[in-house]
């Protein structure tokens, strides 16, 4: 029997990839701006965010601020999902900047990491930071 008991039975474990992604800079470049700016731009970020993961079958986790934590089933769809929203986010932040509210915004570019190994969690479906990352074995 594992250290976990009867408990085992409440326990969700499986291999994933998971992806932290957030704007570079992004709280010395807002320090100075409107909330309400800020705001609009975290609603494209967003939108473009949930529009990309759908693609690549990814599942959202968890919003930190400017970043997002995100599960996927295997690396290769992390990793595609790693390369286009980069490239997605500097073409709707060129598009944004015509935008008068963002017309003299400096919209930062994303950064995002990988890892790779056993996710866990002792409450399944419930809270996101319950979740925890170990090595793949």
């Amino acid at each position: 029997m594992s250290k976990l008991g009867k408990s085992r039975r409440n326990y969700d474990e499986r291999l994933a990839a998971i992806i932290f992604i957030d704007m570079v800079g992004h709280s010395e470049i807002f320090k100075n701006e409107e909330d309400t700016v800020l705001q609009l731009l975290m609603v494209e970020f967003n939108k473009l965010l949930q529009n990309v993961l759908g693609k690549f079958a990814g599942m959202h986790k968890n919003y930190t601020g400017d970043g997002a934590l995100m599960l996927f089933d295997d690396v290769p769809r992390a990793l595609s999902f790693c390369i286009e929203f980069p490239k997605r986010w500097s073409d709707c932040a060129k598009k944004l900047k015509k935008k008068k509210v963002f017309s003299q915004v400096d919209i930062p570019p994303v950064r995002s990491s990988i890892h790779y190994g056993r996710v866990c969690s002792i409450w399944p479906g419930v809270n996101p930071s319950g979740w925890t990352l170990s090595p793949a074995n």
